[in-house]
């Protein structure tokens, strides 16, 4: 990691500007009046963990960006049945965690062409 001062900043950013996001997005019941919310935020929470994962596991960042991606869907799918999520809040059917899944991805991609180009 030739810039690891850039690549902090990088964390502290897209984790800040994911949490806030996240945070606004459920808070303001916007899954419910504009469900394309989804998309914008698993960009901006693979982006976060892509920079997280850059950091922590050099050697194999995408292998980590790939697992952890797979890891939160299950996750949100598991969450979905265990509580009483309202029906718009729900991920379970496939073609919605696919979408995820690669919205993740192209999230952490953005950010190898940030961390890329700044170092």
């Amino acid at each position: 990691m030739k810039n690891p001062s850039f690549h902090n900043k990088a964390i502290i950013v897209s984790g800040i500007t994911f949490a806030v996001f996240e945070f606004l997005i459920r808070n303001g019941n916007m899954y419910r009046n504009a469900p394309f919310v989804d998309i914008p935020s698993h960009l901006l929470g693979g982006a976060f963990f892509y920079a997280l994962t850059k950091k922590y596991f050099p050697e194999h960042p995408y292998a980590v960006l790939t697992a952890g991606g797979l890891l939160f869907e299950a996750g949100e799918v598991a969450a979905d049945q265990l509580m009483n999520q309202p029906p718009w809040q729900q991920d379970n059917n496939l073609k919605d965690s696919f979408g995820d899944m690669i919205c993740n991805t192209l999230g952490g991609i953005l950010m190898v062409a940030i961390l890329s180009k700044k170092n």
